[in-house]
């Protein structure tokens, strides 16, 4: 979740009435999965209980996909956003090249087996750090997968069920967008993000869909155009007339943000004097 901070900061520099609500989409799949998104959904549902308007603001592909799934579980939040922000994503699978697709595999199960403390026996003598021991254990099953012709088949489980860039641009709300992107973006490409923008443009032709290319790599377009970035979201919102909106954003050294695929929100609403729920997914001013 620290991961999310920098741009919850960012909102809260411009909107600083506003509450955010952030939540990190796993990707994972399987009913045990379903089932703790589910109730994820309801946290962020409880926490955003009394915002009349949210901003969905979400980061790389599992962030948007934990968003879709967050319209499809409560449409009525349709109602509530105001305006939404697509940062690094999202594209479609088939847009992902099979060295990309590999790495966000490695990068995920890595995440999992760290943030867990999960221990790693290896066979005969191991030195090093966890993560590099981790590394030695699924670099082999990994490479064994991706040289198969079929290697999309380990998507196979979540797709038929659930096309979440489809399903977001036919139900998302006829709400100003914006889509950031970077030609430097070497996990979800460019050209990906352009063609959802065209899908949403195509699937609701009335709705506001602007694109903007930054510089920056994969979700640190904050940190390589930090001005350009916070304009960007400070215009969104005076273009969607939401209140709250204090004026330009002071401009601070932000510290890393690791590239993981997350979703960051949060709503207008009069600040509270207790914290919002449990950190859940969330669609809102983020």
């Amino acid at each position: 979740m620290g991961m999310l901070r920098p741009v919850e900061r960012v909102y809260l520099s411009m909107c600083p009435s506003w509450r955010v609500v952030c939540a990190t989409g796993t990707g994972l799949a399987g009913e045990r999965a379903e089932a703790a998104i589910r109730a994820q959904i309801d946290q962020v549902w409880a926490a955003l209980a009394d915002c009349a308007r949210v901003v969905v603001h979400t980061l790389s592909n599992n962030g948007h996909a934990l968003w879709a799934k967050i319209l499809r579980q409560r449409p009525e939040v349709r109602e509530r956003v105001g305006a939404m922000v697509m940062d690094c994503g999202p594209s479609i699978k088939s847009d992902f090249s099979r060295a990309v697709l590999r790495e966000v595999v490695k990068g995920t199960l890595l995440s999992v087996v760290m943030v867990n403390e999960i221990a790693v026996s290896l066979p005969g003598p191991t030195a090093g750090q966890p993560q590099a021991r981790m590394q030695q254990a699924i670099d082999p099953p990994l490479d064994a997968v991706f040289s198969r012709d079929d290697y999309m088949r380990i998507f196979a489980d979540d797709a038929p069920k659930f096309d979440a860039c489809a399903y977001a641009a036919a139900h998302d709300p006829a709400v100003p967008a914006l889509l950031l992107t970077s030609s430097e973006d070497r996990v979800v490409p460019e050209k990906g993000v352009r063609k959802f923008a065209a899908l949403c443009a195509q699937a609701q032709p009335s709705r506001p869909v602007r694109l903007e290319l930054l510089r920056g790599a994969h979700v640190r377009l904050l940190q390589t155009s930090p001005e350009r970035y916070q304009q960007l979201l400070l215009d969104l919102c005076r273009q969607a007339g939401l209140e709250g909106v204090a004026g330009s954003p002071e401009v601070t050294t932000l510290p890393e943000m690791m590239a993981a695929p997350q979703l960051a929100a949060g709503g207008a609403a009069p600040p509270r004097a207790t914290p919002a729920p449990a950190p859940a997914p969330a669609p809102a001013p983020a």
